[in-house]
């Protein structure tokens, strides 16, 4: 449902649902949200714009003797929220055999600001949003005939969020996000092949009209070269990573063992090892929901956190976990600004932001010069996570033979797999910031609950198992 409200009036609303709560719950927090965009794809077939209705609503939550109850709508009238408000109060928690938790008591805060971009996409017309898109697919359809089709997908939104608690805290935030995927299929022969293009973030129009011919034929060549590529080898070998699988990684395999909730259910195999050196001084993973730019970025999570960069890896130490504040307050310590929700109607969890491989200060000639046999793997298709047991399995779709230094034939679709320890302690180089970079995508806990994040970082040197995708 659209909310005619200005900002400041939807705060009030929040406010005065909080008021009905206070008395009758320990902690209470309201979030409104509204989200607007449009979405562009364009192929060989179809040229479709979608630009649906601005929607949103608000989730009121309560927590009582260590437990939560909340109640969420689409109907953001100032009546219906009171009585959502009215309806929380009443909830009576049940009896558990527990010492209930206390929830961890924070300093509130005041904040109203838009992230910064050059060109906002709201403020962009859906015809020159759509002139993109056509100019895109163009370029990379005629640029060779093997090129029997070619799929461009656009997409922007902008994110309101407007959060209030009983602590006094009183936050509005607006994230605009921007992706575009783009898809060259190459034929010949019989065979048939494709490699993509993603790009997207916490950014502005700008990423899609100062996007260059130059990379869009990068991108078509490369579909065209696995016309060409041969199988992996097998076996285990000196692997390189490029920084978007290095981000799948960091993300996956290592990542979701470092979820708070995992920890607190006993579900993580990382929990025994806190405190303790897995890999070397090097070495060093963040999760940074403040990076700019970053698709997993944002000013406040949904708990009302400032975002921040946390390390849960730091010179080689297994050194923090990602919380939101129920699991920072059963642990005793704060929560990192990672308690988030896809939307109002669905439920918050502990989840990732930016997750990345900090800068080292390897180049890559450096990494290169001394592997006499070895692969490179390029562009990440896949990760599986594994919390509980620690495996690693992830899938690019491309690769490179290294041989005596140097970067050899294209291979097709990889497969890489490693105990998730083993690999961290493998890991012998790291690559220079001028290498860092970021990957867009979501995030669910399962299959649903997607939230957007990045992940990255720069080339990483290690050992493991290799096969054939």
């Amino acid at each position: 449902m659209v909310n005619d409200f200005s900002s400041e009036q939807t705060k009030d609303v929040l406010t005065k649902a909080l008021e009905v709560l206070e008395d009758d719950v320990e902690y209470a927090d309201a979030l409104y949200e509204n989200v607007e965009g449009v979405s562009i794809r364009k192929d060989k077939a179809e040229e479709r714009v979608s630009a649906p209705a601005t929607s949103g609503g608000v989730v009121l939550r309560a927590f009582k003797s260590g437990q939560w109850r909340e109640i969420s709508a689409g109907d953001f009238s100032e009546k219906n929220v009171k009585d959502m408000a009215e309806k929380l109060a009443l909830f009576r928690p049940v009896s558990t055999s527990g010492i209930p938790v206390k929830l961890r008591d924070l300093k509130p805060w005041k904040l109203d600001e838009e992230v910064c971009v050059r060109i906002r996409p709201s403020d962009v017309e859906t015809e020159e949003k759509l002139a993109n898109v056509r100019r895109l697919y163009n370029e990379a359809a005629s640029y060779d005939k093997r090129i029997i089709n070619t799929t461009v997908a656009y997409s922007d939104t902008t994110l309101e969020r407007i959060f209030a608690n009983t602590e006094g805290s009183l936050l509005r935030q607006s994230v605009p996000r921007i992706s575009l995927f783009l898809v060259p299929i190459a034929r010949e022969s019989g065979k048939m092949d494709y490699e993509s293009l993603s790009r997207g973030g916490t950014k502005g129009f700008e990423l899609v009209k100062e996007l260059e011919e130059k990379t869009v034929r990068e991108t078509v060549e490369n579909s065209i070269s696995l016309l060409n590529a041969t199988s992996p080898p097998s076996g285990k070998f000196t692997v390189i990573l490029d920084p978007g699988m290095t981000g799948t990684f960091a993300h996956e395999s290592f990542g979701h063992g470092c979820e708070a909730d995992q920890i607190v259910r006993k579900r993580s195999y990382l929990a025994a090892h806190f405190g303790k050196r897995l890999g070397f001084e090097g070495l060093s993973i963040c999760d940074d929901g403040s990076l700019p730019g970053g698709n997993g970025s944002f000013l406040f999570d949904d708990e009302g956190i400032k975002s921040r960069k946390n390390y849960i890896l730091k010179n080689g130490i297994l050194s923090g976990f990602l919380h939101e504040r129920y699991s920072a307050s059963l642990m005793n310590t704060e929560p990192t600004g990672n308690g988030r929700r896809e939307s109002f109607l669905r439920k918050l969890f502990v989840r990732m932001t930016n997750t990345y491989v900090e800068p080292g200060d390897y180049d890559l000639d450096e990494m290169l010069e001394d592997i006499d046999q070895g692969v490179m793997l390029v562009h990440p298709v896949s990760g599986m996570e594994d919390p509980l047991a620690g495996g690693m399995e992830l899938k690019s779709k491309r690769g490179y033979v290294i041989e005596k230094g140097k970067i050899g034939r294209v291979l097709s679709t990889l497969t890489l797999t490693e105990n998730v320890l083993d690999f961290i302690a493998s890991i012998e180089a790291v690559g220079k910031k001028d290498q860092f970079d970021m990957e867009r995508g979501t995030c669910g806990k399962g299959h649903e609950d997607l939230v957007p994040v990045g992940d990255g970082g720069v080339y990483v040197k290690a050992k493991a198992v290799v096969g054939q995708g």
